[in-house]
């Protein structure tokens, strides 16, 4: 449960860092002056259908069935009572007549306050271990705001305190769909969620904003733990629309192996089951959400413009086939991403970590000779990621 404590700073940790937290950094490679902002994505925490997109209230938790790298998985969303304001707002467990009960599900808006958080876990020194080895990040509601601002998007403090608390208390339920059952993840977002008021040195009683002090789940940090992550375009993904975002995602992920010179084709009833989209009372609808979601990654730059072949029964449209294939934009992104990630490897071993090994602790002055290593590469080599008007 979200707690509220009464100092909270975002100030980095102390203590030494660890390795993998350093190569979690993107703010230092974007040197380039006009250079997108580079975000990290995960695979199947990324691309798992955990949040819903539909305008009905639902009460109860949500089942699906998706397909991610291969293999089939079993997804429940659970929905969360958050007590509201009259003014909107988490009334943080006030008892009063303007209090009111709201069952909601993290919805849009949640994931893109969640990828706001990322973006800043993503800046210098921001991650930090807490005593448990346990990934922490601290930071203010009003940088969310300044973040949001960036992309022509507006949330107001109680808007985006609510959203944490969502991204919070709604248990995801992740297992394997086969005759093994094997439980992959029982946890939200934010296994662990405090906010707080901002301390303002020197001002004692000052109050400098309300700050968040947040937990990554299991999933998420140990892929952190373990590098495994792709670098991509935030900008280009916070501006794309939320099936828009999921195809960018499995995109960025299928071609991390895969043959750039390879399309890939993927039916509509494909990607209604894996991005969990809402389906519309006819099924055309549908399809026109998803034809309006590829054309907005056609025009970021993502793919060429796209073939489309229909599947008919009788007078109906039975599915959609849809050919992707990478631009050069997109087909440049992913190779400069593929050399982050063996450099990342590469840095891991010379500090002495170990694939699936602990984190790899060094003191301050190793810390940012690494950053300085880093950015220098970058300047050498600098990653053409896709760009995208806001």
């Amino acid at each position: 449960m979200a707690q509220t404590s009464t100092k909270l700073t975002n100030s980095a940790s102390t203590g030494p860092d660890a390795v993998q937290l350093l190569l979690f950094e993107t703010e230092n490679l974007a040197v380039q002056q006009g250079e997108p902002r580079r975000t990290n994505a995960f695979g199947l925490w990324d691309t798992a259908p955990r949040f819903f997109f539909g305008d009905d209230m639902v009460e109860t938790p949500i089942d699906r069935h998706f397909q991610a790298g291969g293999r089939s998985y079993r997804l429940t969303i659970n929905p969360v009572s958050l007590r509201l304001r009259s003014d909107g707002g988490d009334d943080d467990g006030a008892k009063d007549d303007k209090s009111r009960w709201k069952v909601v599900m993290p919805g849009n808006r949640e994931q893109i306050v969640e990828e706001v958080v990322r973006l800043i876990a993503t800046r210098r020194a921001r991650l930090s271990l807490d005593k448990h080895d346990e990934i922490v990040l601290r930071f203010s509601l009003h940088e969310i705001q300044k973040e949001l601002a960036k992309v022509n998007k507006t949330l107001s403090h109680y808007e985006i305190r609510d959203a944490l608390t969502i991204l919070h208390k709604s248990v995801v339920e992740v297992t394997v769909d086969d005759g093994t059952k094997e439980a992959v993840l029982s946890s939200s977002a934010f296994p662990t969620l405090h906010f707080g008021t901002k301390k303002v040195k020197g001002q004692a009683g000052v109050n400098g904003g309300t700050m968040a002090y947040l937990k990554f789940n299991d999933l998420v940090a140990s892929d952190i733990r373990n590098l495994r992550y792709r670098m991509v375009s935030y900008e280009t993904l916070i501006c794309l629309p939320p099936v828009g975002r999921w195809i960018y995602k499995m995109l960025s992920w299928y071609y991390e192996a895969g043959s750039l010179d390879e399309p890939i084709v993927i039916n509509a009833r494909s990607i209604i089951r894996d991005s969990g989209m809402t389906e519309r009372s006819r099924f055309r609808d549908t399809l026109s959400t998803i034809r309006d979601s590829l054309a907005a990654v056609q025009d970021a730059g993502i793919i060429e413009p796209f073939e489309l072949e229909r599947q008919v029964q009788g007078r109906s449209i039975d599915d959609e086939i849809y050919t992707l294939t990478p631009s050069a934009a997109f087909r440049a992104e992913i190779e400069m991403a593929r050399l982050a990630k063996a450099q990342a490897e590469d840095t891991l071993a010379q500090m002495g970590g170990t694939p699936h090994g602990p984190f790899q602790r060094v003191d301050r002055l190793a810390g940012t000779r690494l950053r300085r290593d880093r950015a220098s590469r970058a300047v050498e080599k600098p990653a053409p990621l896709l760009e995208r008007d806001a």
